[in-house]
């Protein structure tokens, strides 16, 4: 009943993850989540690794992230975990339900530690289950089972006896006695605790965050036993009300130190935020946007302030990425758009993913140019210099030096040599006051002419004076003219200018400019849309088409419109007077459908073939309107079984209700019967005994 109940959910989704970007990567990316051994010791000291800075410890320093490991929940239940392990404890939970609660919490602890245990190759052949990340989450099951024990722990019954008292109380001596080896470690020697339970390296901050951590749970711990010990000496209610307090303020201190209360913005959940604003403004109807920052240099993560939980969300804004879109394997080898640091920028600059109506980037200043430590005459004497945040007004956020993304270097090759009349454009990334600029040449020059020239926020071009290189020169240098610019350009007047690299002077700072985005986001396609939250947002010129006909030639056709659109159905109007290809710029997938309508005739069903990472029908001469609507794979039979498994339930409540409420008129009509018969009883007049005859002889011969 529960498989078919649950069928709407699991059957459309074991075809959902066969296909996404998370099928088929081995056992290595199911591992990625499994709670280690060790943050056992999380649930009796919370924050034994650091936690928020709410209490002056510090950040999480071990591997993964906090939030996914956090299993604290009091030190009272795990006293009442270990106690109901006893089977003659005096609970009112009965003995075999604790034993299913037991069973349930070992099966969530043994997933939880998935690749941590033996098991792992046995969990990842589990369907729908296998293969996916994160299993640190089946800790809520633990959690879960520890409750009810919890719950049976303070229900106990009044026969505990002496012998139960003296158990309860070593019981209670485990988690206090743990601790206090903890604690005693932290004091003794912090550095060890560290660098042996946990990936940190032992610094000051991280000794003092043990050393606070253990000394909170020690006491919190001493508090607990010294429940556990009065619980025989106060009454009930009393002793109930003890709990419930202490309960309130154990758990209460960690929930209150924990990221809960790190409660988003007005602006962030009405979706208001200065960056939403400034794409949403920009945004063409029918594009997307994308977030490019593999590096994370906002505060140390790539989350925008969105209000949501992951990469590439801007409320209510489409993206080509992250948790915005469920794509599918081979849309995220193509396009590496998962989270903010994956866009493949290499394939971008070749127009993959140019049918995803892609028209907005967002990304840092960080990614158009480079520090350096000085002023370089030749591309040897480039060095890329380190900066922390704050230090650089051209830079907010900082950059490492050497910063190199997986899908694309962030120093590439010089650009290729130019002859007269051809130019070559750098963006910045926002727009700067540049006072010179210098080429760097990959050979010595043969004598030419070039001129600098400075972007406006358009695309044209304002040109410098002419400046001459000096054959066997490795570099040239000029001013640029005055005024703000969003790029560089360098045209060739005369001669030949070799392979080159360029770098621009910004005040005290010198700066090349072959980032990762440089050479793909250039002037022409793109334009520079401002800036906004030490952020650069760039757009393209025109406007997106999302739905389009191709005509023998290839070239789109006239005459293509959409009706009507919802998140599962689109209908689009064609006037075609020859068979054609429609293109649908939506992830292909295989839960899309099509049908088509000919001179207003009956509908027919379309295929739905891939085109690239998007999608096409292909249409008969006179086609007139094509629907588009989205079924999951596999819907039609999950729904059946869920609905009628929901129906199953529905009719067997009403027949138990028919049931019982026939059993209640019976029952009722039994008890009437018998207090009318009683009330008859009641009312008859008594039996009058008959008169004696005196004259009457007994058996035995003497008078009656």
């Amino acid at each position: 009943m529960a498989l078919a109940l649950a069928a709407v959910q699991w059957l459309p989704g074991i075809t959902a993850i066969a296909h996404s970007q998370r099928s088929g990567l081995g056992s290595s990316f199911a591992s990625s989540g499994s709670f280690p051994p060790t943050y056992g010791l999380l649930a009796l000291v919370p924050y034994l690794y650091g936690g928020f800075g709410h209490l002056g410890e510090a950040l999480f320093f071990s591997h993964y992230n906090l939030p996914e490991v956090e299993i604290y929940m009091g030190i009272l239940p795990v006293i009442a975990l270990l106690s109901l392990w006893r089977p003659q404890w005096p609970s009112r939970l009965a003995a075999r339900e604790r034993v299913t609660w037991y069973v349930v919490g070992l099966f969530g602890l043994l997933l939880a530690l998935g690749a941590s245990t033996p098991l792992e190759h046995l969990f990842n052949s589990i369907p729908l289950y296998g293969q996916q990340r994160l299993q640190s989450r089946n800790m809520i099951d633990v959690a879960v089972a520890t409750c009810v024990l919890f719950a049976g722990w303070i229900d106990r019954r009044k026969d505990a006896g002496e012998r139960g008292v003296a158990f309860d109380r070593r019981i209670a001596l485990i988690p206090f006695s743990l601790v206090l080896a903890l604690a005693g470690w932290a004091l003794i020697d912090p550095a060890s605790l560290v660098t042996t339970l946990s990936s940190g390296v032992g610094s000051p901050a991280e000794a003092h965050t043990v050393r606070e951590a253990t000394l909170i749970a020690l006491g919190f711990c001493l508090a607990a036993g010294l429940i556990v010990w009065l619980r025989p000496v106060l009454p009930p209610r009393h002793w109930l009300l003890l709990v419930a307090a202490f309960t309130v303020v154990d758990v209460g201190l960690s929930a209150a130190t924990s990221e809960l209360v790190s409660l988003p913005s007005n602006a962030v959940l009405a979706g208001s935020t200065a960056i939403e604003k400034q794409v949403a403004a920009h945004l063409t109807p029918g594009g997307r946007f994308v977030v490019y920052d593999p590096q994370g240099y906002r505060n140390g993560t790539s989350d925008l302030p969105s209000g949501l939980p992951d990469d590439n969300i801007l409320a209510g804004l489409p993206s080509v990425g992250g948790y915005a879109s469920i794509v599918s394997g081979n849309y995220a080898a193509q396009t590496l758009t998962h989270t903010t640091g994956q866009l493949n920028v290499g394939l971008f600059g070749t127009g993959n993913p140019a049918g995803l109506d892609l028209w907005e980037i967002v990304t840092a200043p960080e990614y158009f140019l480079v520090p350096l430590s000085g002023t370089p005459t030749t591309l040897r004497g480039v060095h890329q210099v380190s900066e922390a945040p704050g230090t650089d007004p051209v830079l907010p956020m900082g950059i490492d030096a050497n910063v190199v993304d997986g899908a694309y270097p962030a120093y590439p090759a010089p650009r290729s040599a130019m002859v007269a009349g051809e130019s070559s454009m750098w963006l910045f990334g926002e727009s700067l006051r540049a006072a010179g600029a210098t080429v760097l040449l990959a050979s010595p020059a043969d004598g030419a002419q070039i001129r600098f020239g400075r972007v406006g926020t358009d695309g044209a071009v304002r040109w410098g004076a002419p400046v001459t290189v000096a054959a066997g020169a490795r570099s040239a240098a000029g001013p640029l003219p005055p005024g703000q610019s969003v790029g560089l350009a360098v045209q060739v007047l005369s001669g030949r200018l070799p392979a080159q690299q360029a770098t621009i002077a910004v005040g005290p700072r010198v700066y090349e400019l072959d980032g990762p985005l440089s050479d793909v986001v250039r002037p022409g396609p793109w334009r520079p849309l401002g800036s906004v939250d030490n952020y650069s947002l760039f757009g393209r010129t025109g406007s997106p088409h999302p739905v389009y006909a191709l005509g023998s030639a290839g070239r789109p056709l006239p005459h293509v419109g959409v009706v009507s659109d919802s998140p599962n159905a689109e209908t689009v109007s064609v006037r075609i007077a020859s068979p054609t290809v429609l293109v649908r710029d939506v992830a292909w997938d295989d839960g899309w459908h099509a049908s088509v309508t000919v001179d207003g005739g009956p509908a027919t069903t379309l295929r739905v073939a891939p085109r690239g990472l998007v999608e096409q029908v292909r249409l008969p001469a006179g086609a007139d309107l094509v629907t588009f609507t989205y079924r999951p794979p596999h819907w039609l039979v999950a729904s059946a079984l869920s609905v009628g498994a929901s129906l199953f339930l529905f009719v067997l409540a009403v027949v138990m209700v028919v049931r019982r409420f026939r059993r209640v008129r019976q029952f009722r009509r039994r008890r009437r019967s018998e207090k009318r018969a009683a009330e008859l009883a009641r009312s008859a007049p008594p039996a009058v005994p008959p008169a004696r005859d005196p004259y009457v002889v007994s058996s035995r011969g003497g008078p009656a």
